[in-house]
């Protein structure tokens, strides 16, 4: 199957052959980034070349398990630092993952650490944001099973709980964060007095 796009000025970009792909991000260079199907009967994260490249094996990232019969997919990157998402490892439990965008494949080193405090083994986790600073965004379940807003800054904070930084008797939980940019500023979903709703969260305070 042939897999592409027709665009604002009618041309056909061609994505390559592939057994089904899902574009999840597009970057200012071009690169596009998902999941496909190459041939194994499943999903495997991809990251393209800058202008549109095509989708083919060269672009197939793999796993953090190494296998090709396990999962990943790409959920967003940045031309000058990033690629995250999340991959079933070598146990079959799904973790975020960051990886170098020039990167050739996801190794195991890629996976994010466990929050602080978690303990059980079975815990998921997926990346869904970067900024070119390489701090990324996303959710974490806890050893009760619930989910938690994590970021990680490799060389500041590392991994944390955004819930943590919110002022103590506040009636926010922050599930899950899905975008940062280069200033910082966070959004994601969660509850507000056991209500769901969307959230941003600033750097520092806003007037």
């Amino acid at each position: 199957m042939k897999s592409g796009s027709t665009w604002g000025d009618g041309s056909y970009k061609n994505a390559g052959t592939v057994m089904q792909a899902y574009a999840y991000a597009v970057s200012d260079s071009g690169r596009i980034a998902g999941k496909a199907m190459f041939g194994s009967g499943t999903f495997h994260a991809f990251r393209t070349i800058p202008s549109y490249g095509p989708v083919d094996a060269n672009s197939d990232l793999g796993t953090l398990g190494g296998l090709a019969s396990l999962s990943s997919e790409t959920s967003a990157l940045h031309d000058s630092s990033w690629i995250v998402g999340r991959s079933q490892n070598v146990n079959g439990y799904w973790r975020g993952f960051f990886s170098p965008v020039n990167c050739t494949g996801i190794v195991s080193g890629d996976e994010l650490v466990r929050l602080n405090g978690v303990t059980v083994a079975n815990y998921t986790s997926a990346a869904y944001g970067v900024n070119r600073y390489g701090h990324v965004v996303g959710y974490q379940t806890i050893d009760s099973g619930a989910s938690r807003a994590f970021r990680f800054r490799s060389g500041l904070d590392g991994m944390i709980d955004l819930n943590t930084l919110l002022p103590p008797g506040n009636l926010w939980v922050l599930t899950k964060a899905v975008a940062i940019n280069d200033g910082g500023v966070i959004v994601g979903y969660g509850t507000y007095n056991g209500q769901s709703t969307c959230w941003i969260m600033y750097p520092q305070c806003q007037e």
